[in-house]
């Protein structure tokens, strides 16, 4: 509930997303209208829209940093997406899986065909808030990752794995 607003007053806002790889667009003006008896029916109504519009910009965003039109909608779709970045890239690449979708405690990273010798791994919330950065060298075709239980809230998050010139982007909810 929000406090501090006048009765049947118009409100404006907009948002945009700010991370270290810089900002979004703005996006589009909402407006709500607060009622003299306090009380804002559907005042929730719009919900979709407004979270639509945040997946937008961080969609934006991604694009922006991968130099590449946005794709809206298209993370929805798919349990995982690729996304190039500016990182060199190399001739091969690395057919990895992630499950499962959603997650409780641990992610498996699955290799398929050729297994690359050390990969840098990040999970990173919808703000762009870093949760985990590690390095590590890879043995086997399958690699675990553990302990998210006490790291991450239930949410939406974002798995990204850096190999040898090739980077990998999975989105993934928190149970």
């Amino acid at each position: 509930t929000a406090t501090g607003l006048a009765s049947a007053t118009q409100y404006f806002w907009r948002v945009r997303a700010t991370n270290p790889a810089g900002n979004s667009e703005w996006s589009q003006t909402w407006s709500f209208t607060t009622q003299a008896e306090g009380l804002i029916p559907g005042l929730l109504d719009g919900l979709e829209d407004i979270t639509k519009a945040v997946d937008d910009i961080l969609g934006n965003i991604t694009s922006r940093l991968a130099n590449e039109e946005p794709e809206y909608g298209a993370a929805e779709q798919k349990e995982s997406s690729s996304v190039a970045t500016g990182l060199p890239q190399l001739q091969k690449e690395y057919d990895i899986t992630m499950y499962p979708n959603p997650v409780d405690d641990y992610i498996i990273l699955e290799f398929k065909g050729e297994i690359p010798e050390s990969m840098r791994i990040l999970v990173y919330d919808q703000l762009g808030k870093i949760h985990l950065d590690k390095e590590t060298e890879v043995q086997t075709p399958l690699l675990d990752i553990q302990h998210l239980r006490h790291r991450l809230i239930p949410g939406v998050y974002y798995l990204r794995i850096q190999t040898q010139g090739q980077q990998k982007v999975f989105k993934f909810l928190k149970k």
